[in-house]
Parts: C-alpha cells; structure tokens; sequence
C-alpha cells in the first residue's frame, strides 16, 4: 500500500513538473495554430489568447493556409497541454480569405477587430455569434453589439435590400465596406456612420438618411460607383474628408441648411454632376448660377461640378480671395479661366486635370502674394508642351511670375494682357490708340499724383517707350500696328494702334 501510494506521488509530482515546464515555455506574444486558424498569446494568467492571421503584414496569409468555407471560431483552444480562452479576433485577421462562406464566434470573444471580418470573401453571406455572447449578436447574418446600437460588421456577400433595426446608432468603421447590397434602409436613430463603412459597395444606387444622422465620417461612402441620388437630411451638420469620393454618377446634390462643415474632397470625381444646390438659410455654404460651391460669402471656392459641360469658360467672383481643393479638378470641359485681383491663395491640385484649359488670365499683380498648395496645375499641358495653356498676366508682372514657384512652369508661354490695375479712365486720363500713334490726355494734377514717367507695353510685356510726364496732351508716335498697354503710376489702359 505505501509503495502504491509513494507510485502515485510520483507521478503527481512528475506531471505538476510537466505542466510547469509547458506553462513556462509559452509567452506573452507567441503565435501558434491549431487547426486552421492562428492565434497569438495574450495572458498567461487566466490563459488567454487573440484569432490572428498568419503574418503581421501583407500578405497576411499564405495561400494554402488561409481559411475558406465554413469557419467556427472555437472558446477555448489548447497549447502545450494548457486551454486558453478566445477573447478577441484581431484587426485584418480575415480580410484577404476570399473563400470564407460563414463565420462563427464564440460566447468569448469580447473584441473584434477592425477591418477583420473577410472585406474580399463576396461568398461570405452570414456571421454566427453564440447566444452567450455578452458583447455581441447576430442578426440576418450581421454582427452588432449586445444591444443593437452599433452595427460591427456586416457580410461582404450580403445581397439585396437591407434593413437594419431601428436601434442602431452607429455604424462602426470598415464594417459594411465592400458589401453587395443593392439598397439600404438606415435606422431612425442613426446618428453617425462612421469610417469607410460603406466604402466600395458598388451596388447600391440610392442612399436616403433619416434626420438623426448628424455625422458622415471621412471616406464613408468612397467608391459607391452606382449611386445615382443621394438625400441628405435637414439635421446634418458634418460631412467629412472624401466621404462621397468617387460616386460618379450623381448629376446633382442638395446640401441641406443644418449642414456646416465639408471636408476635403468629399464630393470629388462626381463626374455627371452639374450643380450643387444649397438649401435657403445655410450658414457656411452658397452657390452661384453655374452650380458651383463656395464658402457663405463667396470669398472661397470650394468646387466647380465636373458634370456641367456648358461651363467652358469660368471667371471666378472678384469676391474670392482663395481656392481650396478640389477646385477646377477634373474640369476638362474648361478651356479659359479668369483669376481675380484679391487672390491670396490656391490649394492643393486646384487645377488637377484640366487638360483642356487653353487660357489662365491672372489679374494679381504680384504672384508671391499668391499662397500656392502643391500641385496645384498638375496635368496642365503648359510650357513646352504641345498645345500648352498661355498664362496671361498684368502689365509688368511677366518677369515675377516666370520666376515664381510653379508659375513658371509655363514659360515661355507667360504673355502680359490685361493690367489687374486700376484704369487710367477712372482717374479721369483719355487714352486712345490711332494710326501709328497714342494720345493721352491727363488732368493737370496727374503729375504730382503717378508720378513722373508714361510707360508704353506690347502684349508680350516688352517695354517700347518711356516719356515724361508733363502738364500737357502727350503723344506717342512712329507705334507700329498692335495691342499695347499704356501705364502710368498704379493705373494702366489697353489701347490698339492701327
């Protein structure tokens, strides 16, 4: 009897030793994989471990290990003799299994990652979560969390019309993206769609928000390349950076009077759009008769529509003092622009695509004063270029702007038409062109009010005559035939010699 009891003893002894050895060769960090899935050690104490996929970094997967078809995450795995509880499926763990049709997950796992659940797996039609789950539920194959406030993640092969419950006040970022449905009815307590949750769902036509919605988050609806009405609800304070990106087919948009705040780009390559309307009483936005958009008191241009093919020539508001992007991006349909004398600031690629613009007529004086984004003519045949866009500037600013940061670039197509100053009429000075010469008249104080010098230029901004300034008529002769521009002081003139 002793000796059977020294036996067991032993053995007891041997297999806590075992079993400390096992724990002690695990650590905080280690990835392992039990039958097709990956999983990466979290805590040793309780034993608990995260779904992973195969790689950090992509691709996350090697093809003959990635899961496909119907995939059950289990609640608990064993490792080196020791269980360990499932708690968390991690960020991209699936979205390059393309083969998944179904995915289960267990009463454990309280997390579930962004952007994880099969982004690319157009065969996946449903999520399963156990009944015990805490933190989430499915329904009609959608993950949500306990109490159907927030949609998780929804089937990237899901079909149809969708419906989600009327509870729902988020959407959670990334979580519908991708997905095939052809229609969508929000809940009415939707508040916030949140990040790229619907981006690339290339199916849907329509999108009609309840009044809840307050907020659309950057690049929410990106890539919705069917949509053909989009209506936005009184209520709706924010749409954020590149949120309608890319949604070609929409020919027109109402922004409605709630709404104060855009970001960049978010109505960008809306190529049949025509005209942004702006509801009566908005705070932050106007438009004007060609449909483009502008801060309230037009002193900003936020976009010209891209759609609206009669806009061949366009001069901006002598309002404007700055034009963020998207601007005139992707307007190839605008052959002549007309830039204003208070202009103080170009955004990035304002003029981005533009590839037919034939004629920039820019009547700031001084380019410097200009604060340019970067980019901001890309794509613009100018310079040497064939067929390039002559760049058309005041009287004696030629040499500034062929020395100026991106202006330059379109030497030596850099001609000087046009004063951007003020006219020597308005100052009372007759100025008038007849065969082969120029008269000009000026009011006895003129001297002592410009300054001491006339001064003749052709239209190629060249100097041709200089004379002083006296108290009579004065007469330039032996001119040849053209166009020239007569300056004197702050004030300038066109004239044609015959």
């Amino acid at each position: 009897m002793r000796q059977k009891l020294y036996t067991i003893l032993i053995a007891l002894a041997a297999l806590a030793m075992y079993t400390s050895a096992s724990a002690q060769t695990a650590a905080v960090g280690d990835k392992f994989k039990a039958d097709n899935l990956y999983y990466v050690i979290t805590k040793l104490s309780p034993a608990e471990v995260e779904v992973a996929s195969q790689h950090n970094g992509s691709p996350r997967w090697d093809e003959t290990e990635m899961p496909t078809g119907d995939v059950v995450i289990p609640a608990t795995v064993r490792y080196n003799e020791i269980d360990y509880a499932v708690t968390a499926v991690r960020d991209f763990t699936f979205n390059e299994c393309g083969g998944l049709t179904s995915l289960t997950i267990p009463r454990t796992v309280r997390s579930i990652g962004l952007y994880t659940l099969a982004r690319e797996a157009f065969s996946l039609t449903q999520f399963i979560v156990d009944e015990a789950n805490p933190d989430f539920l499915s329904e009609d194959g959608v993950i949500f969390n306990k109490d159907t406030t927030i949609l998780v993640a929804m089937p990237a092969g899901k079909t149809g019309s969708y419906t989600m419950p009327n509870t729902v006040k988020r959407i959670r970022r990334y979580s519908c993206s991708k997905a095939r449905i052809s229609s969508i009815n929000f809940s009415n307590s939707l508040e916030v769609i949140e990040y790229m949750s619907f981006s690339g769902c290339k199916n849907l036509t329509s999108l009609s928000f309840p009044a809840t919605v307050t907020t659309i988050e950057g690049f929410a609806f990106i890539g919705c390349s069917s949509l053909t009405t989009i209506t936005l609800p009184e209520g709706l304070t924010s749409i954020e950076d590149h949120a309608f990106s890319d949604c070609i087919g929409i020919a027109s948009i109402t922004l409605p009077a709630s709404l104060t705040s855009i970001g960049k780009g978010a109505f960008i390559n809306w190529k049949a759009l025509t005209a942004f309307t702006v509801a009566d009483g908005n705070p932050a936005f106007s438009s004007d008769d060609t449909g483009a958009l502008f801060n309230k008191d037009k002193t900003t241009l936020l976009q010209i529509p891209k759609g609206n093919k009669s806009i061949t020539a366009y001069t901006v508001p002598a309002t404007v003092t700055g034009i963020e992007y998207p601007g005139f991006t992707g307007c190839d349909n605008i052959i002549n622009i007309t830039l204003p004398e208070g202009l103080t600031s170009i955004g990035d690629e304002a003029f981005l695509g533009c590839g037919r613009l034939k004629e920039i007529n820019c009547l700031v004086a001084d380019p410097e004063s200009i604060t340019m984004g970067a980019d901001v003519f890309i794509y613009i045949p100018k310079g040497t270029a064939e067929n390039p866009c002559i760049l058309k500037v005041p009287v004696g600013s030629k040499e500034k702007y062929a020395a100026a940061d991106q202006w330059k670039d379109f030497m030596p197509g850099i001609v000087e038409e046009g004063t951007g100053l003020a006219s020597l009429t308005s100052h009372g000075i007759r100025v008038w062109g007849g065969k082969g010469v120029i008269k000009i008249v000026p009011p006895n104080f003129l001297k002592g009010e410009f300054g001491a010098d006339v001064k003749v230029y052709d239209l190629t901004g060249t100097l041709v005559r200089t004379l002083p300034l006296g108290g009579g008529d004065i007469l330039v002769a032996n001119i040849p035939a053209g166009k020239y521009i007569v300056k004197i002081g702050d004030a300038a003139e066109k004239v044609v010699v015959r």
